[in-house]
This record gives C-alpha cells, sequence and structure tokens, in this order.
C-alpha cells in the first residue's frame, strides 16, 4: 500500500466517524401534568406540577422529577385549562370558572423555562385574550405542535359528537392573543363518556395525546384515561391510535387535572475525533475527494497509455 493510498484510508475512517457522530444524537420526550385544586387555594398549594420521564411513565404513574407545589397562585374566578411548550417556553392558557366576555374571559401566561413555571415568573407575551368562549363551551386544552396552536373546547355539559368538542387552529402567538382562527378549525367526531371531560392534550412529536379524567373524584385506574391521536385528521375524526387506555394515575379528591404537556429534549452528537472535520466541510471535502479520484484516474489512463505505446 503506497502512502497515498494509506492518506486516503484515514480519510475515509475519518469521514465514517464523523458520520457516525452525527448518528449519535439522541432525543427523549418527557411530560408534565398540571394539577389545580377544585376549589380555589392559595399558593404554594393551588397548583401541582407532576413530571413523567416517559409516556409509558404516564400510564404507569411513575412519577420523575422535577415533580412538586408551585408558586402559582389562580385569581379564585380563573381555571387553567391548558399548558404546553411553545417556541417561547412554555405557556398556560386560563379562563373563567363561569362565562365572561372577551377580553377578559381567557388568559393566557408565558415562562421561559420549567424552573419560571414552578416559581411564577411570568415571562414575555402574558396577558388577556380576545378569544370569546360560547357560554355553552369551556376551554379543554392547548397545544403547539410546531405549526400552530390548538385548542380544545368541549361542551360544560354532556352532549354527544359532533357537537361536544370543537378544535380551533391559531397560526401564530399573535393569532391566538387577536383570536384569528386558522386551519383546520371546526367540530370533531370526539364523543367524551358522560362521567369524564377533557383536561388537557399535547403533540409529542409522535402523536396527539388527550388526557381525560372523571368529573367526580375516582380511584386509578379508572380516573384518567388517555388517548392517542397519529394525526391532527385522526383528532378531527375520533380515530383512536396507540397507546390508548387508562392509567394509573390517581388525583386527590380535592384536586383536578388541568394542563398535559410534553418536552422534547435533544441530546447533541460527541464532538469528532481530533483530525475529523466538522459536518460543515464534509460537502467541501467530498468535492475535494471526487476531484482527487478523478485525477488518478486520468494519471492511471495515462500510464496504461505509455506502457501500451
Amino acid at each position: 500500500m503506497t502512502v497515498k493510498s494509506r492518506g486516503l484510508l484515514a480519510f475515509a475512517t475519518g469521514i465514517a466517524l464523523a458520520f457516525a457522530g452525527a448518528a449519535n444524537a439522541s432525543s427523549t420526550t418527557s411530560y408534565q401534568v398540571l394539577v389545580e385544586s377544585r376549589l380555589d387555594d392559595t399558593a404554594p398549594f393551588d397548583v401541582f406540577l407532576a413530571s413523567f420521564d416517559t409516556l409509558n411513565d404516564v400510564y404507569s404513574g411513575n412519577l420523575g422529577g422535577p415533580t412538586g407545589y408551585t408558586q402559582l397562585d389562580v385569581a379564585p374566578n380563573y381555571k387553567i385549562d391548558g399548558f404546553t411548550q411553545d417556541p417561547g417556553g412554555y405557556r398556560l392558557i386560563l379562563q373563567t370558572r363561569t362565562d365572561d366576555t372577551a377580553p377578559f374571559e381567557v388568559f393566557t401566561a408565558g415562562f421561559a423555562t420549567l424552573n419560571d413555571v414552578f416559581n411564577a415568573n411570568l415571562g414575555a407575551n402574558t396577558g388577556y385574550t380576545q378569544i370569546d368562549v360560547a357560554p355553552n363551551y369551556e376551554l379543554a386544552g392547548l397545544t403547539w405542535d410546531g405549526s400552530a396552536y390548538r385548542v380544545l373546547v368541549e361542551t360544560r355539559v354532556d352532549d354527544t359528537a359532533p357537537f361536544e368538542v370543537f378544535l380551533a387552529s391559531f397560526s401564530t402567538l399573535g393569532d391566538l392573543f387577536n383570536a384569528n382562527l386558522g386551519s383546520p378549525t371546526g367540530y370533531t367526531q370526539i364523543d367524551v363518556a358522560p362521567n369524564y371531560q377533557i383536561t388537557d392534550f399535547t403533540w409529542d412529536g409522535s402523536a396527539y395525546r388527550v388526557m381525560l379524567q372523571t368529573r367526580a373524584d375516582d380511584t386509578a385506574p379508572f380516573e384518567v384515561f388517555v388517548a392517542s391521536f397519529n394525526t391532527l385528521n385522526d383528532l378531527f375524526n375520533a380515530n383512536l391510535g396507540s397507546p390508548t387506555g387508562y392509567t394509573q394515575i390517581d388525583v386527590a379528591p380535592n384536586y383536578q387535572i388541568v394542563g398535559f404537556a410534553s418536552t422534547t429534549t435533544v441530546t447533541p452528537p460527541p464532538p469528532p475525533p481530533p483530525g475529523v472535520p466538522e459536518p460543515a466541510t464534509w460537502a467541501l471535502m467530498s468535492v475535494g475527494v471526487g476531484l482527487l479520484g478523478a485525477g488518478l484516474r486520468r494519471r492511471r489512463a495515462a500510464t496504461t497509455l505509455r506502457v501500451a505505446a
């Protein structure tokens, strides 16, 4: 093997290692459930945040970290109705307990980090919205799915599909504040059992997960149910996906679930070994290898011609 050949082999090995490093990037999704006192209380006993490391932990009721009481203190005439991670951090949506009119019916609060949620440190884009919910409906969930804010609305008293659950889309946070509806928006085929109500839903990167809880306190495994929908169209058409079923979550009698969020954390790949090019230079190096290969082929062709002559 010539020195030049060994150099090419080392270069190719370095490229392979760099690609292997890029492939080692991974992501994990955890889940956060907000629980609020059914009757108004004061911080730190008004709102509790429970974390679950995986979706399986949600179904099994296995608490992770961080979990504990927060400093959130909701005004007596308001209730949390949704919790999501969005481009700005985390977002709560609240509605008056009894029907009101815009702009005082629906309020949204932003928090830069989960730690800010625990400590009730309000961030940017916090305030009243122009959303005005019909008297016989109430907010049932909020999620950011990467392309729009989706809001679920459910009848206050049990009804039947397609008039029980409505989904509204807002393309941007500004549209959410100004109640500028986007697409798709409309009634769904979801029909909730009379003794259950939707507490929130989340898009976790794989599916929409809708969490339901009994209207009156019950015990596990019949108190909290999670339904999966693979696409937004499946959510509109009530086409259940997997996993779907009862959980082992058992909420204290004086509390109710008011938020269900998911957080995806991406772990970057390890740095390349010394001497291995960064990914940004791969394209240029590929061109260089191509030109080098073309030069070698021309050189071998010229040598062949000389030998033949």
